[in-house]
């Protein structure tokens, strides 16, 4: 009669213990399908910066002259879902772009960080003072079995995050006129609504065609006649040491690459106007860097 009732409590003793076990793995199950995907990568930077830039206000009225800090903190983020593929999201903050403001909202003043002419630093933030938001994010595929063709879609993305090719050498660049190789009548950017196809074949040559649009999240629409859009094709032939391309963007409704790097006195942008640009890219560097002679660079 002990020994049964000895086992009989033990049983039972074991019997709580897997019940508490199991509930442990569920729990253990819910963590592991709310964490990272074992896909995704996260790397980050963070930048402090200050300048003084004498004569700014000359060639952009609302340039500040004087001496002034900013900071960018950013966070990259890229997931594959199928090994080929690629979803990346920036997620960004910083104060590039604090003003001074008149009774009605306009800038009567802001940092020289932002001012496309005046330096426009490639790591302003322009999304809004101490504001945490998706600064960028699209989605990258190959097209069918072959990986040298990729579509590219995303609801903020630029042109050139989708050309064939870099059109510029200075990559990153601290500054935005090197990263687009002073052609911004070509190249220049804003980020909205984009999609893209790109084929990189093995032996150098590659051809983009893309479009972004600032209608196609609002009541503008999609590439209507209203819809302020700008698409860009490029055809590419790269190799190690050396790079040729020609480009042409059609911009429509008032879209002013024109207008991104030139001063105050040079600008002047047509309400409801159309324009075509066209870029002719060369560049040439040396087999090994390090020594005397220079890499080339035209367009």
């Amino acid at each position: 009669l002990d020994s049964k009732t000895f086992i009989n409590e033990v049983s039972e003793d074991i019997a709580n213990l897997k019940g508490r076990l199991d509930g442990l793995e569920v729990q253990q199950n819910q963590f592991e399908a709310g964490s990272f995907s074992d896909t995704t990568t996260l790397s980050g930077s963070a930048v402090f910066a200050a300048t003084a830039i004498d004569g700014a206000s000359k060639v952009n009225s609302v340039a500040s002259e004087s001496l002034q800090t900013m900071y960018t903190y950013t966070m990259d983020l890229n997931t594959s879902f199928t090994g080929d593929d690629n979803l990346y999201v920036r997620i960004r903050t910083g104060n590039g772009k604090v003003a001074t403001v008149d009774a009605n909202d306009n800038p009567t003043s802001r940092g020289s960080f932002y001012e496309k002419t005046a330096f426009y630093h490639t790591d302003t933030y322009s999304g809004g003072v101490d504001a945490l938001k998706v600064d960028k994010i699209w989605y990258t595929t190959p097209i069918g079995s072959s990986e040298k063709w990729t579509a590219t879609i995303g609801p903020k993305i630029e042109n050139y995050y989708m050309y064939a090719a870099p059109v510029s050498i200075y990559r990153p660049g601290f500054h935005k006129a090197f990263k687009l190789g002073s052609l911004s009548g070509a190249f220049g950017a804003s980020t909205a609504t984009g999609a893209g196809i790109k084929y990189v074949g093995d032996n150098g040559l590659a051809f983009s065609s893309n479009v972004v649009s600032k209608g196609a999240a609002g009541s503008s629409g999609f590439l209507t006649n209203e819809d302020e859009h700008k698409w860009d094709t490029m055809l590419a032939y790269t190799k190690d040491q050396y790079h040729v391309s020609l480009s042409l963007s059609q911009q429509h409704e008032d879209w002013s690459s024109f207008s991104y790097y030139a001063t105050d006195a040079a600008v002047e942008v047509e309400e409801d106007s159309n324009a075509t640009a066209y870029a002719a890219r060369a560049y040439w560097r040396p087999e090994e860097s390090g020594t005397g002679i220079p890499e080339i660079s035209v367009g």
